[in-house]
């Protein structure tokens, strides 16, 4: 793993934003230096929820907010990419993708694994919901499973 491939986690919030300055800051003036930087979401199941049993309305409007949330990112990862540019880092080293997935921290962990990532700068994510509650939070999940990577968590 090398120090100077950078893999960026971006979910458009606020700390996110933070992250992005972060790294532009840090690796901006650094020669040979890549950066990744990678949408990643909770995957949202399939919402085609018929009938009207009792918190069929609310479970439907969560998975459409779910929805925005994600196009909403998939729109402004563009900006985080100019964003990187302006602080010097060049275009043609910054690659970015999207990932939607069930289990956040294990894509994560591997995104980091099989792209020989030395350096994982990420968001802190509060614990905003029940499935976060139970799965523990992401921040420690993710430094529990990696080996030989700096990460850096930006709150």
């Amino acid at each position: 793993m090398l120090w100077n491939r950078v893999l960026l986690l971006y979910d458009n919030s606020p700390t996110s934003l933070k992250a992005v300055e972060y790294v532009g800051k840090m690796f901006g003036k650094v020669q040979g230096v890549s950066v990744t930087l990678i949408g990643v979401s909770e995957h949202i199941p399939g919402h085609d929820l018929e009938g009207d049993a009792p918190g069929m309305d609310k479970l439907r409007a969560s998975f459409h907010s779910m929805e925005i949330k994600q196009e909403k990112m998939k729109a402004q990862i563009g900006g985080a990419v100019d964003l990187l540019a302006k602080a010097g880092i060049q275009c043609e080293r910054i690659d970015m993708k999207f990932q939607e997935t069930r289990h956040l921290a294990k894509e994560i962990i591997r995104e980091v694994q099989e792209g020989g990532f030395g350096t994982l700068v990420m968001p802190y994510r509060a614990t905003t919901n029940i499935f976060s509650v139970l799965s523990g939070d992401l921040s420690s999940s993710v430094i529990k499973g990696l080996k030989g990577c700096t990460v850096c968590i930006v709150s």
